[in-house]
């Protein structure tokens, strides 16, 4: 194709996504303000400036934030390990997530799963590797990419698999292959809200399996989800990735409740 006839088409294509989105207007998923025409992603500039990154210090293995008693007292907790992981540490090696739970993350990890606004999860999985790497977070040695699976049964309801959606820029990162049937959500289970981790834990006894041992055996496989609460998701997947004899586990994820 010659570059003239190329630049023809690319100003063509410019013109129908801004007559589209003039006619289809979108709103930020962060904030629901209406996008400009031809706007590129799904976030307002306003938004986009004033992201929740997560803060340090966080645990060593599962992420979450640790209480300081003052900024000043934050570099005494780096590389610290939180009581709940010394003394039930989870089958998964380090878990990481970009952003806090808050603010325009939230508003938008909710408008993928329950507004149906699909395209928030590649917006938030290109945000989730972006934060990764600013925490020099972005995982190595890692040989495949599993997303927490949905029970069959939700994953008709919903059309698709929002933490899939968030893996796939993170995937394309790595160059990594995203293996969305490694592991199967064996039984629906009720929702997690509202539980406790005790009563998380037991919801989710049993319910993830791998469907290929051979796949993962001997690998070192990176579980990605939308959002930590407790972790107990990611460890129950991370325990039966472990148990089908996955050298190592890690866990990444866009926000951490």
């Amino acid at each position: 194709m010659s570059l003239p006839r190329a630049a023809g088409l690319a100003a063509i294509g410019r013109t129908v996504a801004w007559i589209a989105d003039v006619v289809f207007p979108r709103d930020c998923v962060g904030c629901g303000t209406p996008l400009r025409p031809a706007s590129r992603g799904e976030f307002c500039a306003g938004c986009l400036a004033s992201l929740p990154w997560m803060p340090e210090p966080v645990c060593a293995v599962c992420g979450e934030g640790f209480k300081v008693p003052s900024p000043g007292d934050a570099d005494r907790f780096a590389g610290r390990v939180c009581v709940r992981c010394r003394e039930d540490p989870p089958p998964f090696i380090r878990a990481r997530a970009a952003f806090a739970y808050q603010g325009a993350i939230r508003h938008a990890v909710q408008a993928l799963k329950f507004r149906g606004r699909r395209a928030a999860g590649g917006a938030l999985g290109r945000l989730m590797v972006e934060g990764l790497d600013r925490a020099g977070e972005i995982p190595q040695g890692i040989a495949m990419i599993a997303p927490v699976p949905l029970h069959r049964s939700r994953l008709r309801q919903r059309g698709y698999n929002q933490a899939a959606l968030v893996a796939e820029p993170l995937a394309a990162a790595l160059g990594l292959p995203l293996e969305e049937d490694v592991l199967v959500r064996e039984r629906p289970t009720p929702p997690q809200v509202g539980l406790d981790r005790r009563e998380r834990v037991l919801n989710l006894a049993g319910a993830f399996a791998v469907t290929a041992p051979g796949r993962v055996g001997g690998k070192r496989v990176l579980v990605v989800d939308d959002v930590l609460t407790t972790g107990a998701t990611v460890s129950a997947c991370a325990g039966a990735l472990v148990k089908a004899g996955a050298q190592e586990v890690r866990v990444a994820a866009v926000a951490r409740g």
